[in-house]
């Protein structure tokens, strides 16, 4: 499990905690956990990078932590890697890459406000929202290119020791119950009404 801690401005927004699908796709999992906590190497990752782009009710684009601007970006495999798979689909609160183009990915990435069919098949799902989805609908009221306010990831990590194994089965739950069910709600929803 990963997080990120949003600001805007410099007021604290919160946490969101991501599950990553590590057994669907190993190297995007790893790309984005290394760039979560910084260890790939120091002051190379997401933490302190800036959110480039919010569609209000669609998306959120951040991940650039080179130019800035939703132009650049850099994975810890090189300037970019090969997408692995387009097998999960989009639906609302996963996590995808960006593809610097056809087939390679970097660092940018995307969070799906709402079910993106039209993603399927074409860009690769790395993780899924498990906590704070409240936090990223807070930000939708900064909608823009760049967003009205500057919001950073001021704070960002992964989380192994304590709920490693159950974040991962909680993000999988959720694209099972997801594919069965066609609902659209993000897993938090979903296991609170159980």
């Amino acid at each position: 499990m990963v997080f990120f801690d949003f600001s805007v401005g410099e007021t604290p927004a919160g946490r969101v905690e991501i599950g990553l699908h590590g057994w669907s796709v190993p190297d995007s999992a790893e790309n984005f956990a290394k760039l979560c906590s910084g260890s790939h190497f120091p002051g190379f990752g997401y933490e302190g990078s800036i959110v480039t782009n919010i569609t209000r009710g669609d998306s959120i684009q951040a991940g650039d932590f080179i130019n800035g601007d939703g132009t650049g970006g850099h994975s810890i495999f090189g300037k970019s890697f090969g997408a692995e798979n387009y097998k999960l689909k989009h639906r609302k609160g996963v996590v995808t890459m960006l593809e610097t183009r056809r087939g390679q990915v970097d660092s940018r990435f995307l969070i799906a406000m709402k079910a993106k069919r039209e993603l399927d098949g074409k860009y690769v799902v790395v993780g899924t929202v498990l906590t704070g989805f409240n936090v990223l609908e807070g930000l939708q009221e900064y909608a823009g290119a760049p967003p009205t306010k500057t919001i950073r990831i001021a704070r960002s990590g992964e989380r192994k020791k304590k709920g490693g194994v159950v974040s991962v089965l909680l993000a999988s739950l959720n694209h099972a119950l997801y594919n069965v069910a066609e609902t659209t709600e993000p897993t938090s929803q979903l296991l609170s009404k159980n």
